[in-house]
């Protein structure tokens, strides 16, 4: 006969009658029989071996221990089991859409509030801005009147440079300045503004902003200048009105002006003692700005002219 464990720790057979094809049984339950036999050790009903699990996690889902102890050995081969397992759940891409469509909504709301706050804010906003705007127009004014100064000087170089009286120029100032030069070193490094100042009078009284009489004037005033308040010799004072006069004079005027300072200068020369006529040996002499300036020009002018010859004959021949 069996013992009374035995009889109370069996479980009955389910009847045929109960068994429901359409019904499931729960995959995983809170409260498990222990099948170990139940022991009366007298005290109460908690001494029955009833044991409760406590699921993990969400629904009655289990860890891999548990759910083993509770079903017993599997008849599944070891082949098999691992298509047992339970496939992962497709993720849920409406949850996306669901966000993007809360946020666009946000989005749209928060900006039409804000449109209502237009109206008030926008003339602050002005009031803040205009100092702005005006301190950057400035600068950009000045940055655009250089450049189109420069961009125009440029063409103006290129196309308009008369090449042959710039030549001339040069060459009669660079005569002057030799007889200088050769006379005093020091009679070019010494006075280079007064030169690049009569230099730029002389532009403008060819171009006509300066009258003939007013330019008279000044080179009368640089003479002065240099003869009595420098305390300068004949040949330093004149340098500056010859080259002024040999640059932009009448050809009589420069043949005029040449030949009068050579003969001052020879005569100033022949005065010079042995020491005085060794310092001028030996000293390189610069150029002044404005027959510099002359000569970029003239460079300027003859490649821009080269380039479009080469540009025109290039395109002749690819005709």
């Amino acid at each position: 006969m069996a013992s009374l464990s035995h009889i109370i720790s069996a479980s009955p057979p389910t009847p045929t009658f109960l068994r429901l094809p359409l019904l499931r049984e729960p995959r995983f339950k809170p409260f498990v029989i222990s099948p170990k036999p139940i022991a009366f050790t007298g005290r109460g009903l908690g001494s029955f071996g009833v044991s409760y699990r406590r699921n993990v996690g969400l629904g009655f889902a289990c860890n891999a221990v548990e759910r083993e102890d509770w079903m017993g050995d599997s008849s599944i081969p070891d082949q098999m089991k691992h298509l047992a397992k339970e496939a992962p759940d497709p993720p849920n891409k409406w949850l996306l859409f669901s966000g993007f469509a809360l946020l666009l909504y946000t989005w749209r709301a928060i900006l039409w509030e804000l449109s209502k706050y237009e109206s008030v804010l926008l003339p602050v906003v002005n009031i803040i801005l205009d100092p702005i705007k005006l301190l950057l127009r400035i600068p950009m004014l000045l940055l655009s009147a250089i450049y189109t100064f420069v961009v125009y000087t440029f063409q103006t170089i290129c196309f308009y440079t008369p090449v042959p009286e710039l030549t001339r120029v040069i060459f009669f100032s660079s005569i002057v300045l030799s007889i200088g030069g050769a006379v005093s070193t020091d009679s070019i490094d010494s006075q280079k503004h007064l030169l690049s100042l009569a230099g730029i009078v002389s532009f403008l009284t060819v171009c006509g902003y300066v009258p003939e009489v007013l330019f008279w004037v000044f080179l009368s005033g640089l003479f002065s200048y240099s003869f009595f308040v420098r305390k300068t010799d004949v040949v330093l004072a004149g340098l500056t009105p010859a080259t002024a006069l040999a640059a932009i004079g009448e050809p009589w005027v420069r043949g005029f002006v040449i030949i009068l300072y050579l003969v001052v200068a020879i005569v100033q020369y022949s005065k010079y003692t042995e020491v005085e006529r060794a310092k001028v040996r030996g000293k390189m002499v610069m150029t002044p700005l404005p027959l510099q300036v002359a000569a970029l020009s003239i460079g300027i002018s003859m490649a821009a002219a080269w380039a479009r010859h080469r540009h025109l004959l290039w395109m002749a021949m690819a005709s």
